[in-house]
């Protein structure tokens, strides 16, 4: 989940050029992301120009053990290759290619280590000595801003500095609040403070130098409100824009004697840095409690009054006072060390995971209360303390040669090598971002050496800490067939290339993400919520602007009393404005999906109507323009995308011409088509009602259109996923030149957006909709409304709505008139037990709020899931996925159209295959049997939400498990099956 830069694609102006992508071999494993070709590599003039990019990714266990030819003087250990002294040498075998190959660059990744030994002394690199609230923000080169605490911490002063060495003084900028982080965005000064002391943050914007130094701000008060206070903070800002905070959380603390550092780290994030910051549900940054003792402690929290928590074992003091940068693609979060000899340290944690836990990287200084603020300036790391400042050049262990070399003539020897040359990691600034920094990778430029079929390499290093976690060889194929049959190679999600044809994407791997994330929510919002309609109270509200014209018997009149008028003289394009999102907040949603559980998010980028909800540069139909003027598609993305989620905007443009169009007998039905006759008059009255309501045919430019706004979605939001809707012109239509056209612009554009994303290293999927499948059966994720099946099967999805539409429909909302939560949480087991997905639709209101029926399930959801989510994300079907249950209390037989029985046990297993989890839809009275496990090898048995330790016994039948009195929750209860090893 790592957040990268965006990289454009070009907008394609005619649907041949989609056509024209490249085929590609790669060599390594599933999910492996190709990186990007080495800084100044290039093409030798010895060979034919290159067709198409290649790679050789060393980076799993497997792959490393299969890679060495001679590692004696390393360790390969958890994917890693760890030297056991200094001068070790590593030689790989030689890796063939099925084409001849330009090889041009062999990179490295070392495991991130920054310990004491990459730290210098520096002296007093501030304008001032002593203060112990420091910070500092490097936006750009030569651009240093430095605050800190004066007068014995009475004020709080900035300075600034091109060099780090004079330095202009700003004078007292804050009064007496002690600043804890700081950022930087377009200019504006974020400062973020605790007020009262050690308790929630809060925060004031200077919106430039000049307001800085006359002390004009904006306060914005309060940002985070936690229960267990989120004091001494660090904030950063992400390269997509989004706001995080690692906060002290206390909740975890030993109350019985004041701490001021904490054995538990908590996350919060924010798309603006202003708004949003809510606790995240996710695995904290760090979490060194003990276990419970049992006692209860107490603390005053101001804004709540006082609060109780439980108290754990553990250290008293552990962490503190965090500053998080980002360099390359690792995350570094710096902070007051765990106490050594009653004096604190200065120690350091990496992930690549923002929302992931970070890993102890050591102690860089002991003896001294640090309080650090960290960044980069003058092309070194500086970190400012409470005593010595230190300097260091970065996280890379030095000492590190590399060598490669090229077999030209195809006879299985190497016979051109590179001389052995240092290779090391750069660092630079980012331009407009404080705490991010770009690495230029390790690497060993091969342009020099002539073309060739196979590739060796050869590193060694002096430093017994450089451990090596990656090495990937880059090449292009050049005009040359190979002299010797080559192994087969499988292409991958992130780096094969893809072409416009089918069985070149057949087969293309669920991502990793995809399969563990197994719930999501689908939202169907746009100018149709207007309405909030549907004739009868019941069905897809999201369909009525075309109802209006088809059935006008029934809506003109309905029209006329909502309205106020009806077509042609008021029409769907007079509905249009009325959809504001006034009261929209996407960070209020980004927080409820979390707490719901969601893991991603599809939001309806354009429906049927024909109105996008995005910045569009292509239509005056969009969000921007006309109605909220603002781009819902990007906020909501920036919002979600800060919360941890996937974020996927859907596109329905595929129905579009049929859906204001006289269809005949049969809808979605005709290549070419006229518009409704009222629809044709209000285009006469208004002509600019046109380009919302057409085109009316399966046309060259509607195929044109269609692919180029699916672009433009690409290019601005980078999806993680493709969401295109099911197009029954396909299916319906007799067979047509223009819908061979039709498949191939859409194979071009899928192929077009797995390269895209392949570039970005970013791991992508689709669906694969309908009854009748748009593409062949091979190729994404099969889906279709409300989907059900009776087996486990290749991964699918359940886009299953709460009522009976999908747009937002006021009478269910009046009637509450939506599945229970019992009912939605048997739907996302019946649906993970057979490797599904469950994508749960909401309808908001035109207005931006959610209704309160819709929340309140969404919640129970999230509430479940708190406790039970180990049986559902990340899990992988069992053998088998159900069993009834012989006894259950409480209502136990299914009733609606996708009910599912109650009576019944479904089963998911963790993807290691340890743990079985029995899922049991009713709470057996006192003991259940489960016949599925019979014959098993069963070391331990569970219910999760409870500490009862459980009595199980084994019998010919399965096993039978004594169950407590207490339920540990609602809806449905799992117990967790743990396998002996076997």
């Amino acid at each position: 989940m790592l957040r990268r830069p965006t990289i454009k694609i070009a907008l394609l102006p005619a649907i041949a050029t989609l056509l024209l992508t490249a085929f590609v071999v790669t060599i390594h494993c599933p999910e492996v992301a190709q990186a990007e070709p080495a800084s100044g590599s290039h093409v030798s003039d010895k060979s034919p120009s290159p067709k198409a990019t290649s790679s050789w990714v060393v980076e799993t266990q497997e792959e490393w053990q299969a890679a060495a030819k001679e590692a004696a003087d390393f360790e390969l250990i958890d994917g890693t290759a760890k030297p056991t002294k200094a001068g070790a040498v590593f030689e790989s075998q030689i890796q063939p290619f099925s084409k001849k190959q330009q090889f041009e660059a062999v990179t490295f990744k070392q495991t991130p280590h920054w310990g004491p030994g990459k730290w210098s002394d520096a002296g007093n690199l501030a304008p001032i000595n002593g203060g112990d609230a420091a910070v500092f923000l490097s936006p750009a080169d030569g651009d240093y801003w430095y605050f800190n605490a004066v007068k014995n911490g009475g004020e709080y002063h900035a300075w600034h500095s091109t060099d780090l060495k004079d330095w202009q003084a700003f004078g007292n900028v804050t009064g007496k609040d002690w600043v804890t982080t700081a950022e930087f965005l377009d200019g504006k000064f974020y400062i973020y403070y605790d007020r009262p002391n050690d308790e929630d943050p809060h925060l004031i914007v200077f919106d430039s130098a000049d307001d800085l130094a006359e002390g004009k701000y904006t306060d914005h008060g309060m940002v985070f409100s936690d229960p267990s206070p989120g004091s001494d903070m660090g904030v950063f800002r992400d390269l997509d824009g989004s706001f995080h905070m690692i906060y002290e959380d206390w909740s975890a603390i030993n109350a019985r004697r004041h701490s001021w550092d904490s054995q538990y780290a908590g996350h919060t994030s924010s798309s603006d840095g202003i708004h949003g910051f809510t606790p995240h549900k996710h695995t904290p940054p760090i979490d060194l409690r003990g276990k419970p003792t049992g006692d209860k402690g107490t603390y005053v929290h101001p804004p709540t009054g006082k609060r109780e928590f439980d108290v754990h074992d553990g250290k008293q003091d552990a962490w503190g006072d965090y500053e998080l940068l980002r360099v390359g693609d690792t995350y570094y979060l710096f902070a007051d060390d765990d106490p050594h000899d009653g004096k604190i340290g200065f120690g350091y944690w990496y992930s690549d995971d923002l929302y992931g836990k970070f890993t102890y990287g050591g102690q860089i200084r002991g003896g001294q209360h640090p309080d650090p603020t960290v960044g980069f300036a003058e092309g070194e790391f500086v970190a400012f303390l409470q005593g010595t400042d230190v300097r260091s050049r970065g996280p890379w262990a030095d000492g590190v040669e590399a060598q490669a070399g090229v077999d030209v003539d195809g006879d299985g020897t190497i016979d051109e090598w590179t001389e052995w040359r240092t290779v090391k990691e750069e660092y630079s600034s980012i331009e407009g971002f404080a705490k991010c920094y770009k690495t230029t990778p390790a690497a060993l430029d091969l342009s020099e050496l002539p073309a060739g079929y196979a590739v060796q390499f050869k590193f060694k290093t002096s430093d017994p800490e450089a451990v090596l976690d990656r090495v990937e060889v880059t090449s292009a194929a050049v005009d040359s067939a190979a002299p010797q049959e080559a192994e087969e190679t499988e292409p991958t999600s992130t780096s094969a290339k893809y072409t416009a044809d089918w069985k070149s994407m057949d087969g293309y791997p669920v991502p990793q993400w995809f399969d563990d994330a197994k719930f999501g929510i689908f939202i169907h919002w746009g100018p149709y919520s207007v309405m909030g309609y549907k004739k009868g109270g019941r069905g897809y509200a999201e369909h009525t602007p075309s109802d209006i014209y088809n059935d006008q018997k029934h809506h003109y009149p309905w029209m006329e009393e909502r309205f106020g008028g009806h077509p042609p003289e008021f029409g769907y394009k007079d509905v249009v404005p009325m959809f504001k999102a006034e009261k929209w907040n996407p960070d209020q949603w980004a927080d409820l999906f979390d707490k719901a559980g969601a893991r991603y998010i599809v939001l309806t980028a354009e429906h049927h109507d024909g109105y996008a909800m995005w910045d569009s540069d292509l239509t005056d139909w969009c969000a921007t323009k006309i109605g909220p003027k603002r781009d819902l598609v990007g906020d909501l993305g920036k919002a979600v995308r800060a919360h941890g989620m996937k974020y996927a905007p859907s596109y329905h443009r595929e129905r579009h011409p049929s859906f204001f169009a006289e269809n005949g007998k049969l809808r979605y039905s005709k290549v070419y088509s006229e518009p409704l006759p009222d629809i044709a008059q209000e285009i006469e009255l208004h002509p600019e009602a046109e380009a919302l309501y057409g085109p009316f045919s399966y046309d060259d430019a509607f195929l044109e259109d269609y692919v180029a706004r699916w672009q433009e979605i690409q290019q601005k939001y980078q999806p993680d996923f493709m969401w295109l809707d099911d197009i029954p012109v396909f299916y319906r239509a007799r067979p047509h030149e223009q819908l061979d056209k039709y498949r191939q612009a859409c194979a071009g554009m899928i192929a077009n957006f797995l390269n895209d994303a392949a570039e970005r290293n970013q791991p992508v999927y689709l669906n694969n909709k309908g009854g009748h499948p748009n593409w062949p059966v091979e190729l994404g994720c099969r889906e279709k409304d409300n989907m059900q099946i009776k087996q486990v099967g290749p991964k699918w999805e359940n886009p299953a709505t709460l009522g009976t539409s999908y747009g937002y429909l006021q009478a269910e909302e009046e009637r509450d008139a939506y599945k229970s939560p019992t009912a939605l949480i048997h739907l996302l087991c019946d649906v993970v037990s057979k490797n599904g997905n469950l994508l749960l639709n909401i309808g908001p209101k035109a207005d931006g709020t959610i209704p309160e029926g819709m929340q309140r399930r969404l919640l129970a959801m999230g509430e479940w899931l708190e406790v039970n989510g180990e049986a559902i994300y990340g899990t992988r079907p069992w053998e088998q996925y159900q069993e009834k249950l012989d006894k259950a209390s409480g209502p136990n037989k299914p009733s609606g159209r996708h009910a599912i029985d109650a009576n019944s046990i479904r089963f998911t297993r963790s993807a290691d295959g340890s743990h079985v989890y029995c899922i049991l839809l009713s709470w057996p009275d006192k003991q259940v049997s489960i016949q599925s496990l019979a014959g098993r090898g069963i070391a331990q048995v569970q219910l999760l939400g409870s500490s009862a330790d459980l009595e199980w016994s084994r019998a010919q039948e399965g096993i039978a498990v004594e169950l407590p009195e207490a339920k540990p929750c609602e809806h449905a209860h799992v117990l967790k099956v743990t396998l002996e090893a076997h």
